[in-house]
């Protein structure tokens, strides 16, 4: 019988790219040659299935307690729903999807928690801690102390490295607060201080945040109360800002969401509280002006949009915790096998791949 090794590397690797990654990943095991191969990072690029990801949490009936976990649905959408092997731990009912990569994605939970993670093979990493963040005093009436402002990850094309970044909030006595920063690098499995200061405070916006094309961006206020887009830079590790359009009013009812759709970057601006909502989508331009391109709308039930799947399909959640597939064209909706508990959804469009989370030999 011939074995592995008499098959050319091509026809190996056309073979596994026929198999679902978590079936390939249980193939490092058959020999060192498998092993060698299969944790090459060159063959994830071969193995790439394009995937909607979704965090959810739902209720579980037997426990009474809610569960927070990671659902993959593949393209063509409808299709089923598949959940991750494990559920993911009871506190990740709180964390945020702060960020995602070549098929890795950042869980982080406040103030020092944060998580790597390849949901197709199901490894999870845990950050070492940070080391600008201090211990919290024992002290109810002490104002003075750190807490973490923001989180970010995404990948630095230069040294081809995942990073992590995190915002400390610094509050002393008798003086304003200020932010320090430090970046995590997944090749040296620790944080470093920079110098680069963040432009503002951000609030915490599920469906705002996002990494794309090697920055991650924050909705941020200035000290001067304006309102602004806060980006960091993966490679050059500087924080910049973009305002918001002139006629969006600080302070008010409207919720604002922040995707990409056809390479674009694009701000949502609606009203989730109204009976029907009319969803207002400017498009960036490359000077950071905005114009307003189109409008979806009035529509009923609809809470928050959360990503584009293609130039005509945006993935929704209704207030029920329905996830939905809307259609610009038809103006149509369609349900998705997929609910949860309402206002806790978030969605990415996810590519399946093999690298190690809990590994530092990764590069692309």
């Amino acid at each position: 019988m011939a074995s592995w090794e008499n098959l050319s590397q091509e026809l190996m690797i056309k073979i596994l790219s026929q198999l679902p990654p978590e079936c390939v990943a249980r193939l490092k095991c058959v020999s060192k040659y498998m092993y060698v191969l299969i944790n090459d990072p060159n063959f994830a690029d071969y193995l790439q299935h394009r995937n909607l990801l979704v965090k959810r949490t739902i209720a579980n009936e037997e426990s009474g307690e809610n569960e927070t976990m990671l659902s993959f649905l593949k393209f063509p959408l409808p299709s089923a729903v598949v959940d991750m092997d494990f559920p993911l731990p009871e506190v990740f009912e709180f964390c945020g999807l702060s960020g995602y990569s070549h098929g890795l994605i950042c869980l982080s939970l406040s103030p020092n928690d944060i998580f790597l993670c390849n949901p197709a093979t199901g490894e999870l990493r845990e950050l070492p801690p940070s080391i600008l963040l201090t211990k919290p005093s024992d002290d109810p009436f002490d104002r003075t102390g750190t807490s973490m402002d923001a989180v970010g990850f995404g990948y630095d094309q230069k040294s081809r490295d995942f990073k992590a970044v995190r915002v400390v909030e610094v509050r002393e006595e008798y003086a304003y607060p200020y932010y320090k920063t430090e970046v995590y690098d997944l090749a040296k499995d620790g944080w470093r201080e920079i110098e680069s200061r963040a432009c503002g405070s951000v609030f915490w916006a599920p469906s705002f945040e996002m990494y794309h094309e090697g920055r991650f961006y924050w909705r941020a206020i200035e000290d001067g109360g304006s309102e602004i887009i806060q980006w960091f830079d993966m490679s050059e590790e500087v924080f910049g800002r973009i305002p918001m359009p002139e006629c969006f009013a600080w302070g008010s009812a409207e919720h604002r969401s922040l995707v990409v759709w056809t390479g674009q970057i694009v701000l949502f601006y609606y009203d989730p509280n109204k009976v029907e909502t009319t969803f207002q989508i400017w498009a960036m331009g490359k000077d950071n002006s905005w114009s307003k391109v189109f409008t979806i709308g009035p529509i009923s039930g609809i809470e928050r949009p959360l990503v584009f799947v293609s130039s005509q399909e945006l993935v929704m959640e209704a207030k029920d915790g329905q996830l939905i597939l809307y259609n610009l064209n038809t103006q149509c909706f369609l349900q998705l096998p997929v609910k949860g508990l309402p206002e806790k959804f978030q969605a990415t469009v996810f590519v399946k791949t093999l690298l190690p989370v809990n590994s530092n030999n990764f590069k692309l």
